[in-house]
């Protein structure tokens, strides 16, 4: 995982691969992601549960979910080094 302060990640547009050095770090990351029941959770973050039980089923992602998995990949960083940025933590833990 590459190294990104807090404020990078809150104020600069950032590509997955400015977070993650491989599209398997970053579904590595996504596995340890826990999503705690009740909390209202941004709009696609909820396809993180889904997409780490088909991955556990198939050991894979389909082309699509990677697509969408490379979109949630701020949020993932964010919960990954503990990174508080506009709330993204707050919904994870």
């Amino acid at each position: 995982m590459k190294k990104v302060t807090s404020s990078q990640l809150m104020f600069k547009k950032n590509s997955w691969t400015d977070l993650f050095d491989s599209e398997q770090e970053l579904t590595q990351k996504m596995m340890e992601v826990k999503i705690e029941k009740g909390l209202t959770v941004p709009k696609g973050y909820l396809y993180i549960e889904g997409f780490q039980k088909y991955y556990q089923e198939h050991g894979t992602l389909t082309s699509s979910q990677m697509t969408q998995l490379k979109r949630l990949a701020k949020g993932i960083y964010a919960y990954a080094n503990n990174l508080n940025i506009g709330g993204i933590l707050v919904m994870y833990k």
